[in-house]
């Protein structure tokens, strides 16, 4: 209460003050001074004595009287000074603040005041870094400390993937300064894996962007979202998400802001691959239309973005890669508290086919420094298992602290946590409220005579099954990932085999799911071939075909082999029919858009990708020679060694350096142009050149070197769409048509003015 000025009655301030027994309302007075307090006080002495009078508060309607004061000075007060008022003062409560106790007092009940920020933009920001850094914690898979665990993460732009007609000097992407990434660009795409701390970084730059001090650098407020909700909530309208999420009151008092909407989890609201960069762009272009603000979104890999040009420009895409194997080590090497992962260890981790195939991520990191701290004697052999172990850890199978002491109480929260993940992935939910929550555990228990009580089971799944969470906000229930969603789910049909193969094996939203299937199978040769004969029904299963099935091979690798090599032929032979498809009849997708060698080398890129494992040398070996002598025609069989050769060479299998010898040698002579000059770029990458490859080289730097018909053709190939090429093909057809038409007639017309004169005679 402030009653500064001619009438104060000797207190610069009255503070109002809620008596801790009582109840009761006290009252005191507050002598603010500048500087110190010494001897002569005779102003103090002054507003002591008035503060004895009464005074009227509530605008006159409540007369009170002060029962205690407090002289406050900015630097001190001498101890003369305190024993001179205390003794004069005898019947009146009075306490002394110097400089140092009122900064410990500001520091401890009111810290924003150094900010020198407007309250309500201090308050906003403080509650905005509290609810994030507590939600970072209740999602986190480290509970190492009362701390939030971060390590710094590596950023790069993903750069344009394309064979040149002119080769350019091959240079590394460009890395990006993680912390300022928002201050050089207003429209950003963070992509990155499963588990690759997408979220985690956001969680990072909100908190980041909430500090203070950050905010009177740069005048931005930043929101943290997920793109489900903005659509879902606010019609996709990022206007409406700030006026919802900040205050009028904080609008007004920063007029001049910029807003930082971070959105995270593009990839989790269904949509074909098609409408992907278009979605993006309408978020995008409200940040380039609206001046202040920024938009940040991150995602999983998204196919549709792949070919250049799709985006608005100065749209920045930036990617949060897979860890290197040191990288890995490192990561593991600082989560690994209770073994000395130096040792032997280490050298069993390199050795374990995990290493090899697991995504390095920093999830997949975590789950398997989680298993060496709690077993380092059982290193998991593949992605699934490692899922399999974890969710075991983390229901309690081998840890009493996380409160399920009988196998019959981690037996029950497995199999609801499997009923809850059905409905989650049926119903294309994230979250779920816990009075639906609730249902499916009394449904569960009341059907058994477990003895176990549903709210004693519910309170240990929320307090100790870490693998979910319940958001404080909105009482919903979660996994703090969708993979644990899709593993469970997957799981659930293990026991009865009744999750049928068919084509969602081919659809986005699906594939984990299915991967997580097999892998919990393992040996199940019968579902492979399944998804081998399961025919495309459109261009994106035909992608999504060549993308998804070494997932699906490497994941049931205890499957007899000769089923492997049937997938890694089967898809070897679809990229090839799907590239001649597209390049003669154009695309209805946003492919048709590239050229023919942006073409193949998206298609080559795909499959180097998913097919470079060791795991598979053999079955491409045995894929080229079957190829060689099938009955394909000759292009399709080029198209297919090609792609098996580019994956090979990064295998690293036996005599790679003569791996395009085999093509050369079998189908040389009928080589597609678009193929040689690929086999071109492909060989500069391989050290040891044979004479062949040598050959070969000769012979395209001649034609490259052709006439200025040759050298438009060419650049046609490197640079003009496809679909602008099928058109204009169409046309010169159209054109032959009617040419052999018209040629045609005329001959039928002599052939008939012969004939009449004959029949005249």
């Amino acid at each position: 209460m402030y009653c500064h000025g001619p009438s104060e009655k000797g207190a610069d301030f009255v503070v109002s003050r809620t008596h801790e027994d009582f109840g009761t309302v006290e009252y005191i007075g507050v002598i603010a001074k500048v500087g110190r307090i010494l001897q002569n006080f005779k102003g103090i002495e002054r507003q002591i004595d008035e503060c004895s009078l009464p005074r009227l508060v509530e605008g006159g309607k409540k007369k009170i009287r002060l029962t205690e004061i407090w002289v406050i000075a900015t630097k001190h007060i001498t101890q003369g000074a305190k024993e001179k008022i205390h003794e004069k003062y005898r019947n009146r409560k009075i306490e002394f603040i110097t400089g140092p106790m009122l900064e410990q007092l500001v520091d401890r009940y009111t810290p924003l005041a150094w900010s020198r920020l407007p309250i309500v933009v201090g308050e906003y920001l403080q509650d905005l870094r509290v609810r994030t850094e507590e939600q970072d914690k209740s999602v986190s898979l480290l509970q190492m400390s009362d701390e939030a665990f971060y390590i710094r993460q590596d950023l790069y732009h993903i750069p344009d993937i394309e064979y040149r007609y002119k080769p350019k000097h091959y240079r590394q992407p460009r890395r990006v300064d993680v912390d300022h990434i928002t201050d050089s660009y207003r429209c950003i795409l963070i992509e990155g894996g499963v588990g690759s701390g997408k979220s985690k970084l956001l969680r990072r730059l909100t908190t980041e962007a909430s500090l203070p001090e950050v905010f009177r650098k740069t005048k931005v407020l930043p929101l943290l979202t997920t793109y489900t909700e903005v659509m879902k909530q606010h019609s996709g309208k990022v206007r409406n998400l700030i006026e919802s999420r900040v205050s009028r009151e904080v609008r007004t008092a920063c007029p001049d802001s910029e807003y930082l909407v971070l959105i995270d989890a593009f990839d989790e609201l269904p949509m074909d691959v098609d409408s992907q960069p278009e979605e993006l762009n309408s978020m995008f272009m409200q940040a380039s239309k609206e001046h202040g603000i920024r938009v940040v979104v991150t995602s999983r890999y998204l196919k549709g973005v792949d070919q250049g040009g799709v985006l608005r420009p100065n749209v920045a895409r930036c990617e949060l890669p897979p860890l290197s194997l040191r990288r890995t080590f490192d990561f593991i090497a600082k989560l690994c508290t209770k073994i000395n992962i130096r040792d032997r260890i280490l050298e069993d981790l390199k050795k374990s086919a995990l290493f090899r195939n697991m995504p390095k991520s920093p999830m997949s990191a975590i789950l398997l420094a989680r298993l060496l701290n709690e077993n380092q004697q059982d290193i998991p052999s593949n992605m699934t298992e490692l899922y399999s172990k974890y969710s075991e850890l983390m229901l309690g199978r081998w840890d009493e602290k996380k409160g399920l002491q009988s196998q019959k109480e981690y037996q029950a929260l497995d199999n609801i946590l499997m009923r809850l993940a059905r409905q989650m992935i049926d119903s294309g939910r994230l979250f779920m409220p816990m009075t639906e929550v609730k249902d499916v555990f009394t449904e569960y228990l009341n059907q058994r005579n477990l003895e176990i009580e549903v709210a004693s089971l519910i309170e240990k799944m929320v307090n100790r099954c870490e693998i979910v969470f319940v958001a404080s906000d909105s009482g919903m229930l979660g996994f703090k990932h969708r993979s644990f969603t899709e593993f469970l789910y997957a799981k659930s049909f293990i026991a009865d085999k009744q999750l049928v193969v068919d084509s969602r094996v081919f659809s986005v939203y699906w594939a984990s799911t299915f991967f997580f299937y097999l892998g919990l199978r393992k040996d199940c040769p019968n579902d492979l071939q399944t998804i081998f004969q399961i025919p495309t029904r459109s261009e994106v299963e035909d992608w999504m075909k060549i993308i998804n099935v070494s997932d699906y091979l490497l994941a049931a690798y205890t499957t007899p082999y000769r089923v492997i090599e049937e997938g890694v032929l089967n898809v070897a032979v679809t990229a090839a029919e799907l590239y001649r498809k597209i390049v003669t009849q154009g695309s209805e997708l946003s492919f048709g858009n590239l050229s023919k060698m942006r073409l193949l080398y998206l298609l080559q890129l795909f499959i180097r990708q998913g097919y470079s494992y060791s795991f598979f040398t053999r079955a491409i070996e045995d894929a080229a020679l079957r190829i060689h002598y099938s009955s394909l025609d000759d292009e399709t069989k080029a198209y297919a060694l090609f792609f098996l050769n580019v994956a090979y060479i990064d295998i690293g299998g036996k005599d790679n350096e003569e791996t395009f010898d085999f093509m050369l040698k079998r189908v040389g002579s009928s080589l597609p142009i678009d193929l040689q000059l690929a086999i071109r770029h492909e060989g500069k990458k391989i050290k040891e050149r044979t004479k062949l490859m040598r050959k070969q080289d000769r012979y395209v730097r001649r034609i490259l070197a052709g006439s200025s018909d040759r050298k438009v053709f060419f650049r046609n190939l490197y640079d003009r769409p496809i679909n602008e090429l099928v058109q204009q093909s169409l046309r010169a057809q159209k054109r032959v048509r009617e040419r052999e038409s018209k040629e045609k007639m005329v001959k039928n017309r002599e052939r008939q003015e012969k004939v009449r004169p004959r029949r005249n005679k």
